[in-house]
């Protein structure tokens, strides 16, 4: 449930504002379920945002409050995964967990409405979590969870840590309906104090139809990660190239030739997940790489995309022969993704 007004409500004093900056207040109350084979998850939410625009081209969104309450029911199979693990950093991110965040983000999109031009696109976002909760609980000298080394807020863990991420895309249109796109989406979380770990939520993934399209959602990395132990990949680093080319077939439908580069990976090592940590001399062996085609059907209102990638870099392979030869290529290794 959203609720929205066109002004600035309390606490900030703003009512003022001129007009065509189009100050704007949401209000969220919501909840999520989600379903996978190896979980069940609850997020129920409730956030507060202030909206306004500089100008034409830039704007701003501050969310001062936004709090997620995180239930998770494990499967037996991947609860079982998890008590084997002696890593408590992957585990502390299937538990029960409270975000208490307050996120800033920064937009330019010079975009022109209805009219058809080369445009950019940037947005840089800083969000942080729990410094509140946590000041409290140091100034009060309020006991740490009974036997733990964290402190809890109603018998739940809160998430701590800084959040930082940057994206940016370009636009070249050759035709109207002939156009290039270049994509570079980057980022990092950094958690500290009451986390040993970014909150699933909160980690950065690989694979999708959004980013590495040659890989199921969450199937890549971290880093040079190889196994065939069904775990979720997440990391707290990442790094994404993506180009694309669009060109017209027939009335509303269009093809695309698409790469995707990229990666993810953690700031720390990890005995789960070895060769996952990010390391400045090696971290550029280990982007991933596809290749593919797709469809776009574009009714204005709204795109529907279909893709089919093919990874031809694998980082999970040893470093000498992540390259695929064609010869290695099997019909079963195309992902056919939609969105």
């Amino acid at each position: 449930v959203q609720f929205f007004f066109p002004r600035f409500l309390l606490p900030f004093n703003l009512g003022k504002l001129p007009r065509y900056m189009y100050p704007q207040t949401n209000i969220d109350l919501g909840y999520n379920y989600q379903r996978r084979v190896i979980y069940k998850r609850h997020i129920f939410n409730s956030a507060i945002r202030y909206s306004w625009k500089q100008t034409p081209t830039i704007s701003h969104v501050l969310s001062p409050i936004d709090i997620n309450f995180i239930k998770i029911n494990t499967s037996d199979e991947f609860q079982q995964m998890l008590d084997a693990m002696t890593n408590t950093q992957y585990k502390s991110q299937y538990t029960d967990h409270i975000i208490m965040a307050t996120r800033y983000a920064f937009t330019f999109n010079n975009q022109r409405a209805a009219n058809v031009g080369n445009f950019f696109y940037f947005r840089f976002q800083v969000e942080t979590s729990g410094n509140f909760l946590n000041g409290m609980n140091r100034l009060f000298k309020t006991p740490l969870a009974d036997g733990k080394d964290y402190y809890e807020i109603l018998n739940v863990r809160y998430a701590q840590y800084a959040l930082f991420d940057v994206d940016f895309k370009y636009f070249h249109y050759f035709t109207p309906k002939s156009t290039i796109i270049a994509r570079f989406v980057g980022g990092i979380g950094i958690p500290y104090s009451n986390s040993e770990a970014l909150p699933m939520e909160k980690s950065f993934f690989a694979g999708g139809s959004n980013d590495m399209r040659g890989w199921i959602l969450k199937t890549l990395g971290p880093g040079s990660y190889s196994s065939d132990i069904n775990l979720e990949r997440l990391g707290d680093v990442m790094l994404k190239f993506n180009f694309e080319y669009r060109f017209p077939i027939h009335n509303c439908i269009r093809g695309a030739i698409f790469t995707d580069i990229g990666n993810v990976w953690l700031l720390k090592e990890n005995n789960n997940f070895p060769g996952g940590e990010f390391k400045f001399d090696r971290f550029y062996k280990e982007f991933a790489v596809d290749v593919g085609l797709g469809l776009r059907f574009d009714f204005n209102f709204a795109v529907i995309r279909l893709d089919a990638g093919i990874p031809v870099v694998d980082p999970s392979l040893p470093e000498k022969q992540r390259i695929r030869p064609l010869k290695s290529y099997k019909f079963s290794d195309i992902i056919p993704m939609i969105a």
